[in-house]
C-alpha cells in the first residue's frame, strides 16, 4: 500500500497538534475551587458504541459522533473501494 505524502502530512500534523493540546490540557491553572469538571467518553467495541458522562448536550454531540464512525465502518466492510479501504 502507497501511502502519498499529503495524507502522511496531514497524519503528522494531526498527531502533533493532538499531542500539544494534550500537554496543554495537563497544565495547572490558577484557583482549583472554580474548575467544573465536564466531560464524556465514547468506547467502540466493533461498532457498538458505549457512550458515558457528560451532559445532555455532550451526550447529543456523542451520539453524533459514534453514529458517524459507526455508519463509516458500515460503509467500509460493504463498499471497500467507496472509502478506500
Amino acid at each position: 500500500m502507497v501511502v502519498s505524502t499529503p495524507v502522511l502530512a496531514l497524519g503528522l500534523a494531526l498527531t502533533a497538534v493532538g499531542t500539544a493540546m494534550l500537554l496543554l490540557s495537563l497544565r495547572p491553572r490558577g484557583n482549583k475551587r472554580d474548575v467544573e469538571h465536564r466531560g464524556m467518553g465514547v468506547i467502540l467495541i466493533g461498532s457498538i458504541p458505549i457512550i458515558f458522562g457528560g451532559n445532555r448536550r455532550l451526550l447529543a454531540i456523542g451520539i453524533a459522533v459514534a453514529a458517524v464512525i459507526a455508519l463509516l465502518l458500515l460503509a467500509a466492510s460493504m463498499y471497500p473501494d467507496l472509502i478506500g479501504w
